[in-house]
């Protein structure tokens, strides 16, 4: 659906626990609010923020909220695409499975008390 997956900002489990990835389906002040605990217990330097499709917009709204309410963090943005393919399966007996191919756009966005690099992203 294009949205980037998962209802709230700790729903799938993260390779990295200061990853979040960011959804459509949960108010911008929900992702903010969560790297911004994040960053004040000071367990993480950094946060990550990732999402695809219609959410990027959602997620750079999130990095300014961040922003603001944190202060004097750096950041360091990348976007990208990547091949998606979807599948669906026939209702009906005897009728082929579909699968489409397209691009889906994404970002990333790394909001760190230390300097960082592009490397970094």
């Amino acid at each position: 659906d294009g949205d980037g997956g998962g209802g709230d900002a700790a729903a799938a489990p993260l390779d990295d626990p200061s990853e979040v990835r960011v959804t459509n389906r949960s108010p911008a002040a929900t992702f903010a609010n969560y790297c911004i605990a994040m960053l004040q217990s000071k367990q993480h330097e950094r946060v990550t923020l990732r999402a695809m499709g219609h959410a990027m917009a959602r997620t750079v709204e999130v990095a300014e909220m961040v922003k603001r309410r944190v202060g004097e963090l750096h950041q360091v943005t990348t976007i990208g695409s990547q091949e998606v393919t979807d599948a669906w399966e026939p209702r009906e007996q005897g009728l082929d499975r579909i699968e489409v191919d397209h691009r889906v756009t994404n970002i990333t966005i790394v909001l760190s008390r230390t300097p960082l690099d592009a490397a970094d992203a």
